[in-house]
């Protein structure tokens, strides 16, 4: 007679993680390039970018991973600018095509930049070499219990 093995499973809390809102109008790359000089951080491009579909937006997404420290961050923009050329109209010199913004959180639009720490990095070490960077007006921890984000920043 074999003996019937029972597996209880605990129940598990969502990943927990640390969200740093950056303000800069620099370019996405740029923005990368800076935290990978001053903060020590090796952010790297992912070749796929977070999307919106119902939105048809794109996101800009960097990861910085590294198994041997455990550290696994991601760095990605809030705004997309969605370009609309209006056919009805005739194609003139000073014709503008309409611009749309579109945000990944739109409860934080004043953020441009977010940077996601899953697991590895100190938020106050990281914020504090952040604020060193000239190019970047403001780095803080948003106040992020009144979003409901998970299924937005769930891409990892």
């Amino acid at each position: 007679m074999s003996k019937k093995k029972l597996y209880l499973l605990d129940e598990f809390e969502e990943d927990e993680f640390k969200l740093l809102a950056i303000h800069s109008s620099m370019e996405n790359y740029k923005i990368a390039f800076l935290l990978n000089t001053y903060c020590g951080s090796k952010f790297v491009m992912c070749k796929e970018d977070i999307e919106l579909p119902l939105k048809n937006a794109f996101f800009q997404n960097f990861e910085w991973d590294n198994p041997k420290k455990g550290i696994h961050c991601n760095l990605f923009s809030n705004k997309f600018i969605k370009l609309s050329v209006n056919k009805s109209k005739g194609t003139g010199l000073f014709d503008i095509p309409e611009t749309k913004k579109v945000y990944l959180l739109p409860e934080l639009k004043k953020a441009d930049y977010f940077i996601k720490i899953n697991t590895g990095i100190s938020v106050k070490v990281l914020s504090e070499k952040i604020e060193l960077i000239s190019e970047i007006s403001m780095c803080y921890l948003p106040k992020i219990n009144k979003i409901n984000f998970h299924h937005t920043l769930n891409f990892d």
